[in-house]
């Protein structure tokens, strides 16, 4: 489903024509603050991404150190020696401030074998490792910036991966994204719910708000029965 279908079939559920008090750009606008709220309550896999990063020491450049096979990789470029430890966040998964919400998951190669990376707080980071020296532990995500402890000795070089959740883009009526494609329903109904705060309609805010949570029911049981994730999704009103 493309977002001008489910924008039309907001205002038809609303029983409004496209009009001056509601309408067809705000019904686009509500589509994507459906999509953009669900992103941020769930943690929806098609919003899922990976990364891979190397970490080392500052004295290693880009110049030194280049893997031309590999864009993905970044090496720590050498003015970074004045803050050992910590990297632009942006550079190491590769996405923009728009985009992330936060790291789910990281792992760190160490001798070809994939351990936990675990996430602390920056206050907790330096309080535990301080300016020590040796194989990465741990990391913070700070403001725009990615620390790491323990600090890596001279010329070791690791490789971080990290998965982690995207908010959506702003989609154009056109566009067809996925949560519409998977869970048509879902986004319909969370997008009536807003209309009608926006329009101060509470009398049908708790019905389109009931009718959402048992679409999404039908969408997880649904989910849960296959490993891939469905292709195509029937919602709570049998329409697809």
């Amino acid at each position: 489903m493309i977002v001008s279908d489910a924008a039309q079939k907001v205002l038809s559920m609303l029983e409004l024509e496209d009009e001056e008090e509601y309408n067809f750009n705000k019904a686009v606008e509500h589509i994507n603050q459906a999509i953009y709220e669900l992103a941020e309550e769930n943690e929806f896999s098609f919003f899922d991404r990976i990364s891979s990063s190397r970490i080392t020491d500052p004295s290693i450049t880009n110049d030194q150190d280049s893997d031309q096979d590999n864009p993905d990789y970044y090496i720590i470029p050498s003015y970074w020696a004045i803050a050992p430890g910590r990297l632009p966040l942006m550079d190491v998964i590769g996405s923009t401030w728009d985009e992330f919400a936060y790291i789910r998951r990281a792992w760190i190669s160490v001798n070809d074998l994939q351990q936990p990376f675990r996430e602390y707080s920056l206050e907790q980071l330096l309080d535990k490792y301080g300016d020590e020296e040796g194989q990465p532990e741990a990391f913070a995500v700070n403001g725009e910036y990615f620390y790491f402890r323990p600090i890596p000795p001279v010329g070791e070089v690791y490789t971080v991966r990290l998965l982690y959740h995207v908010l959506p883009s702003v989609y154009s009526s056109n566009d067809s994204p996925v949560p519409l494609s998977v869970m048509p329903y879902v986004v319909i109904y969370k997008a009536c719910s807003i209309a009608c705060l926006w329009l101060q309609d509470d009398n049908r805010i708790a019905i389109f708000e009931t009718l959402q949570s048992k679409a999404f029911e039908k969408f997880n049981a649904r989910q849960s029965m296959t490993n891939d994730g469905p292709s195509s999704m029937e919602d709570y009103n049998g329409e697809t």
